[in-house]
């Protein structure tokens, strides 16, 4: 059986690769998605397009925008990890670090 994936997610689960699922080799959950907010700003400042779409759908403040404007925005650190914690159903980066 085949199941469906869009185009957006293989681009995602290819530039993230083993990292997604790759648990044991953090010691705690807020060290895994540290290395995740890290990755997806690598693919910030390399202009991914499928970063920009994970922003635009986990970000409070970037929600919705397009991907065209946010590419036009200095985007931080601290927006990826922001959008990492959403993403993963955390409030805040702050909560995530307790």
């Amino acid at each position: 059986m085949k199941v469906y994936q869009a185009k957006v997610v293989k681009e995602i689960n290819a530039f993230y690769g083993k990292l997604l699922y790759s648990l044991d080799d953090f010691p705690t959950i807020s060290s895994h998605l540290e290395a995740i907010a890290h990755r997806m700003y690598e693919g910030f400042q390399t202009k991914k397009d499928c970063i920009f779409v994970e922003i635009n759908n986990y970000h409070k403040d970037y929600l919705g925008v397009s991907i065209e404007h946010l590419k036009t925005l200095n985007l931080t650190l601290a927006d990826c990890e922001m959008t990492i914690a959403n993403e993963y159903g955390f409030p805040n980066w702050a909560t995530l670090e307790l």
